[in-house]
């Protein structure tokens, strides 16, 4: 797979757009790594805060070969190949995922994911997974102060940024393979939810049709979380219809 590694860009989400309208989607994907982004996106419209020198901004480019409707299931994909590529250098077991594209240590967020898909009618054009994780000793203020932190305050090891996002592209690379070849998260379901933060826990689901509480029970085959209801109902939540927070704070 090929790196493309940039001193600063707008967005890696936007570099990989802008490849893909010159020369489509190369063969094995292509990835656009920034020191810095100027305009760094968030799920929801939201704005990623991308300061020069700390941290690891980067996109990949790819057409996997699935249907468009379960594209969404790439983000799951990249958190489970972040957590363990931070667990492997730092040396711990420490990573938790706050479904579906948060990536926690100690209940603080140190990575974030925002997976985009074009059609052409209802052909997938390519999937856009980019990801920011927050590496080496900061500070975090304003609506980030209490709940964002970084591997190195958190873990107490600074982290070679290039190996991680190495070895992140590794294991991403063979969750990958496996979800291609079973259709589903069917082999990874099982580890996955060994790293679910809100496993067993109450939880509150921002519907836009109206919120509703109940426990996690981890995600299903297609990603989606089953969440228990207090009257024994069973939802399942699709990650780009909802927002899911823990009943008593941000996990």
């Amino acid at each position: 797979m090929r790196t493309v590694y940039l001193e600063e860009t707008d967005s890696t989400n936007e570099e990989c757009k802008r490849f893909f309208e010159k020369e489509g989607v190369p063969e094995g994907g292509i990835v656009f790594a920034s020191d810095y982004q100027s305009a760094g996106k968030g799920r929801r419209g939201r704005t990623w805060v991308s300061p020069k020198g700390v941290n690891i901004y980067f996109s990949l480019l790819i057409k996997p070969d699935i249907e468009p409707d379960k594209a969404s299931m790439m983000t799951l994909l990249m958190g489970m190949a972040v957590a363990k590529a931070v667990d492997e250098l730092t040396g711990g077991d420490n990573c938790r995922i706050k479904w579906p594209n948060d990536i926690v240590i100690n209940g603080m967020k140190i990575c974030g994911i925002l997976t985009e898909m074009t059609l052409n009618g209802t052909d997938m054009e390519y999937v856009v997974i980019g990801t920011g994780i927050n590496c080496l000793k900061q500070n975090f203020t304003g609506d980030f102060a209490g709940h964002a932190g970084d591997i190195e305050s958190l873990t107490d090891v600074k982290v070679d940024r290039k190996d991680l996002l190495n070895k992140t592209l590794g294991y991403f690379e063979e969750n990958l393979d496996l979800f291609i070849k079973y259709k589903d998260l069917t082999p990874l379901r099982d580890e996955y939810n060994n790293r679910l933060v809100s496993m067993d826990c109450e939880v509150r689901v921002l519907d836009p049709h109206g919120e509703y509480d109940g426990i996690s029970r981890g995600i299903d085959n297609r990603g989606r979380l089953v969440v228990e209801c207090g009257d024994g109902t069973i939802k399942n939540v699709d990650a780009g219809e909802v927002s899911v927070r823990g009943l008593y704070g941000y996990v």
